[in-house]
């Protein structure tokens, strides 16, 4: 466990051992590798040396005390006149999660290879208030009929009546729900 934990420290960028004392498994301080290596040793019968070196890795990176630090140099930035955006440790976090995912392959084509197996005809995407959204009224039967940017952009509304708007409170994308749609939107 201590190697696993090491090595895990090692691929966040942590303190590195001396390379004598990396594991046997040899994982790489590269994001997509370390997935690779990773979701290789948890596919195997005995995994367990796979499970404790994925606890390990998500032990450091997301770590309680890594979004404390970053919400520090955070408040130091917006008095210096920066942004207020997520900082470093949790976008290094979620560049980790994904890559985990992805199983050390490219994120966009993970969301892909799972969106294949989804036979559901519903988006179903929900939102929180400030997302952009669309509402064609020549596709809804209901006026209060929505469409997230990626659904809408798919379907064919040239020459419909149709707005784009910034949602309030929030909502969920309509698409495919015969319920508030035509079945030609």
């Amino acid at each position: 466990m201590a190697a696993a934990a090491a090595a895990a420290a090692a691929a966040v960028g942590g303190p590195q051992p001396p390379q004598a004392e990396m594991p046997a498994s040899g994982l790489a301080l590269d994001k997509a590798a370390t997935a690779a290596h990773l979701k290789a040793a948890l596919s195997r019968p005995d995994n367990r040396a796979g499970a404790e070196e994925l606890q390990a890795l998500l032990e450091r990176v997301l770590s309680a005390e890594r979004p404390l630090a970053a919400a520090a140099d955070g408040e130091e930035a917006a008095a210096a006149g920066g942004g207020g955006g997520p900082g470093a440790a949790e976008e290094e976090a979620l560049e980790w999660c994904k890559c985990l995912l992805a199983g050390g392959g490219g994120y966009d084509e993970f969301c892909a290879a799972v969106r294949a197996y989804d036979p559901a005809a519903l988006c179903g995407l929900v939102w929180t208030a400030n997302f952009v959204a669309y509402r064609c009224r020549t596709c809804g039967i209901s006026p209060c009929m929505s469409l997230c940017a990626e659904c809408f952009h798919q379907g064919d509304h040239t020459g419909h009546d149709f707005n784009m708007f910034r949602s309030q409170a929030g909502g969920a994308c309509d698409c495919g729900d015969s319920n508030v749609m035509r079945e030609s939107g």
